[in-house]
């Protein structure tokens, strides 16, 4: 189970889409986590959880974007249905 982020986009002044896929072979996929940063190395910070299998895109209108100088990175984590705590 694999989610691969597609696009990010800003939209200014305070909100990024994410858009995802999830590459599921084993049909595990049961929510998804989005993660941000302002670093690429973390630390990331959970700002929502339990999206369900039916979403592959998150609105985070908390990104306050200061102009063009605020950078955010952002981590979708897949949660499978055999280990739901991760």
């Amino acid at each position: 189970m694999k989610p691969i982020i597609q696009h990010v986009i800003p939209i200014y002044p305070d909100t990024v889409h994410i858009q995802w896929t999830v590459e599921d072979k084993e049909s595990v996929f049961a929510a998804a986590e989005i993660l941000r940063s302002e670093s690429p190395q973390g630390p990331y910070q959970v700002i929502e959880d339990q999206l369900d299998t039916s979403t592959f895109f998150y609105m985070d209108t908390t990104a306050e974007l200061s102009g063009l100088t605020r950078t955010l990175y952002y981590i979708v984590k897949a949660i499978s249905i055999y280990d739901p705590n991760r």
